[in-house]
């Protein structure tokens, strides 16, 4: 009608139906709808993709989770390079000694020394079974992200420790957790959580001593206070963890058969020492599966038109090496290792890229680090602290905010006198202090001023000067402030 605005349909193609006076007609209008092409599927593309289902990673997890905890602990076991990545990464994070140092800073010495005191003897064996240290434990723990993706430590205080300290952690193998038939509802991946996903209490098969090869039927709840349940969330309502090696097993897999596919053609060159061919056509006949011995280091005639041929070997190629390194690579990708501490070979690296490959992976493992801070050692300590106070063998706790500074080991820089240069300049400029520049280095400035006083004063009653006394590159009233407090 005239005056009157006609309606348009539309349907999804694109393809308008205008509504006008007399007889409908249909017309094509220009799309500007966005569009992904990372979104399309086609004959090329489909099956890469089929395995995007959208699941969450709690139902991946029941889906695959146990076949691929079993995988990476069967590579860790079988394959020497996977197990020299888990190891050094584990010696990284953790340190050779009894890492990490405790430091705690409040307003009253007497409360930080005694605590300080308890925690390094607890440390030294707190395991349930008196066989592993602190440390030992928490290298399993990173040991257990690469293999199982997750750790779990029960808190226990056992009756017939000696002494009056009774805590005790209990290591627990991942497998161990699960639902049982009984339970429904809010138990996910064997954790009762609450309406939110807070974890309220884990279902743990009991273990039966006398049964190497299984596990019993039975379970135990044990509330998640006494319950350190370690990984890494990847995502909201995420139950349980991901093995780190996850994303290389199919690298780890392809290139192990590789390599023995190499060697197989290898072998099977090496083993044809030598053939006989032959295109003249008066050549004496000679069966085919007929064979000659040939003595070393001698020379023979072979019959009239024959010749002698060795297999030419073509394995291993020329970009071996090269392909074998980049599919390495990939197994410390998820923790930014880089390839020299993989292969333990610097051979193709400068000083610039080995130390920059070295501080992200660095990065990656102070990442990991303060996560074991957080989710343990933080835990550990405050129950410790409880039981100490009941003791009374701390003093009560001061009002003042308390602080908890954990000292973990550092890798050697890879030129340390460099690095000590720098963190001369960081303190003159005042942008450190010495407690940061030693907790850089993997030490306590307490422990290592206490000791530079012991040293100094031993030295001088021998009637020789410590180095610290001699100046070089020190300022003098620090020196006359050291040989003061030693009483020399």
């Amino acid at each position: 009608m005239p005056g009157i605005e006609e309606p348009i349909i539309a349907d999804p193609k694109g393809i308008v139906t205008e509504m006008v006076p007399g007889p409908a007609r249909t017309v094509a209008l220009p799309r500007n709808k966005r569009t992904w092409q990372a979104g399309e599927d086609n004959r090329l593309n489909k099956a890469h993709w089929s395995g995007a289902t959208g699941a969450s990673i709690n139902e991946d997890w029941l889906t695959y989770g146990e076949t691929i905890r079993k995988r990476c602990e069967h590579e860790a076991a079988n394959n020497a390079m996977v197990k020299g990545v888990i190891r050094t990464h584990k010696v990284d994070v953790v340190g050779s000694g009894n890492y990490p140092i405790l430091q705690v800073q409040s307003d009253s010495d007497a409360y930080n020394q005694e605590l300080e005191g308890v925690w390094a003897d607890w440390f030294e064996l707190p395991d349930l079974n008196e066989q592993m240290s602190g440390s030992d434990m928490l290298k399993q723990d990173v040991g257990m992200l690469w293999t199982a993706g997750e750790f779990l430590t029960q808190f226990v205080y056992d009756p017939d420790a000696g002494g009056k300290i009774t805590l005790r952690m209990l290591a627990i193998h991942p497998k161990r957790l699960g639902t049982p038939i009984s339970q429904t509802g809010a138990v996910t991946l064997g954790v009762n959580r609450s309406k939110s996903g807070k974890p309220l209490t884990y279902w743990i098969q009991i273990e039966d001593p006398s049964q190497v090869y299984q596990i019993g039927t039975d379970y135990e709840e044990i509330p998640a206070s006494d319950i350190v349940h370690g990984f890494e969330i990847e995502e909201p309502g995420q139950v349980r963890g991901v093995p780190l090696l996850t994303p290389s097993l199919d690298a780890i897999a392809e290139f192990r058969d590789y390599d023995a596919q190499v060697l197989d053609a290898a072998r099977a060159a090496a083993d044809y020492t030598v053939l006989l061919t032959t295109n003249h056509p008066d050549a004496k006949y000679i069966e085919v599966d007929e064979s000659t011995s040939i003595e070393r280091r001698t020379i023979s005639t072979m019959p009239p038109g024959w010749d002698a041929h060795q297999m030419d070997p073509k394995q291993p190629t020329t970009n071996y090496i090269d392909y074998r390194s980049e599919r390495q690579r990939e197994i410390g990708r998820p923790v930014g290792m880089p390839l020299m501490m993989i292969r333990l070979d610097s051979a193709r690296h400068s000083y610039s890229s080995a130390r920059f490959d070295g501080q992200v992976y660095v990065r990656g493992v102070k990442s990991i680090q303060t996560y074991l801070e957080r989710a343990k050692l933080n835990r550990a300590l405050r129950a410790l602290e409880v039981e100490a106070r009941i003791a009374q063998l701390i003093p009560p706790r001061p009002n003042a905010r308390i602080k908890f500074v954990w000292t973990w080991p550092v890798p050697p820089h890879v030129d340390p006198k460099k690095e000590g240069e720098a963190a001369e300049v960081r303190l003159e400029n005042l942008l450190s202090s010495l407690m940061a520049e030693c907790a850089a280095t993997g030490r306590d400035w307490q422990t290592v001023w206490a000791q530079l006083l012991r040293e100094i004063k031993e030295l001088n009653e021998q009637g020789v000067l410590h180095p610290a006394q001699r100046g070089k590159g020190l300022d003098r009233a620090l020196l006359d402030a050291i040989t003061g407090a030693a009483g020399t």
